[in-house]
């Protein structure tokens, strides 16, 4: 795709926050790591003369163009061509996901004098865990879609949660079924859209993918593997650990699996949703921004950037 070196105000213009980008033909950005670990920001958008080793694929938004994004400010995207790419092809107007969702895990004791409020290491035996959710398959965070497919992961009473120590990554192929379980697997090895391709084979209702880090990582899939699979996998669904509530959740496991004390169990906690207070009659554009999501490149968040598609 040819770049655009002269963007006009129809393909983005300045707003009060930041930026309005209208289409991302041809634009580019660069972008750095967060020293949080949190993702990634827009800074600093070089001149359309120099190249730079953080360029992006156009569809990914490729650049706001000339202009320099500063520290609090956004780039809002509003780009309808985009939002059918993500959805794999499909003309959608579905409202954008939300990036993470509070998971309940506990073990669920054979006998109740067994209680142990905590383990080795200081690790406790009930904890609520805010994961990363998929940006395909079901959304845990809408476990009840008006026009979908019911969500099994994480419904009433919990599902057991439980590991397959001859396939901790969950790329082979399972030698057992499960029964609505969820399965926890390592990252690595394959995709998560892979790993949750196996489990829901052996009827398994999702995967909780223990990180490799602390970073947030929402999982992704290619607009070719979305295409193929379609709504195959809407009842089940994929979420992220960071590494260390993978070990406390690991600890879990050892111990209802070697005391055979009782299983673990994951419930999906109530959604809380951003009702952050806004500024008393927002303007239309403050409204329609409050409530959308932020991009995501190769399943690392654009943390200055706003999805309104």
């Amino acid at each position: 795709m040819k770049e655009d070196t002269s963007p006009g105000l129809e393909k983005i213009y300045p707003v009060p926050d930041g930026f309005m980008v209208r289409s991302v033909n041809g634009l580019r950005i660069r972008m750095v790591s967060r020293l949080d670990g949190r993702g990634y920001d827009v800074t600093k958008c070089r001149s359309p003369s120099h190249d730079s080793p953080h360029r992006l694929h156009p569809l990914n938004l490729c650049t706001v163009g000339p202009h320099t994004v500063l520290r609090g400010q956004t780039v809002f995207i509003d780009d309808k061509a985009l939002a059918v790419v993500l959805s794999g092809g499909r003309q959608t107007q579905t409202e954008p996901r939300h990036t993470s969702v509070q998971l309940r895990i506990f073990i669920d004791f054979v006998d109740a004098s067994s209680y142990i409020p905590s383990v080795a290491g200081g690790l406790v035996s009930d904890a609520v865990f805010t994961v990363s959710t998929g940006q395909f398959a079901g959304d845990p965070t809408v476990p009840y879609p008006p026009n979908g497919t019911a969500l099994r992961f994480g419904q009433g009473e919990g599902v057991g949660l439980v590991r397959d120590p001859a396939n901790p990554t969950g790329c082979l192929e399972y030698t057992q079924t499960f029964a609505d379980e969820a399965i926890l697997v390592r990252r690595g090895e394959c995709t998560f859209l892979e790993k949750l391709m196996r489990a829901h084979e052996v009827g398994a209702s999702g995967v909780v993918v223990i990180s490799d880090s602390e970073m947030v990582v929402n999982p992704s899939a290619s607009t070719e593997d979305l295409k193929d699979i379609g709504d195959s996998l809407d009842g089940v669904a994929v979420v992220v650990l960071r590494e260390s509530d993978g070990r406390q959740v690991s600890a879990m496991l050892d111990v209802a699996e070697d005391r055979h004390a009782g299983r673990v169990v994951l419930v999906l906690e109530n959604m809380e949703r951003d009702t952050a207070s806004a500024e008393p009659e927002p303007s239309e554009a403050q409204s329609r921004f409050s409530e959308k999501s932020m991009l995501y490149i190769n399943g690392h968040a654009l943390q200055n950037t706003k999805l309104l598609v």
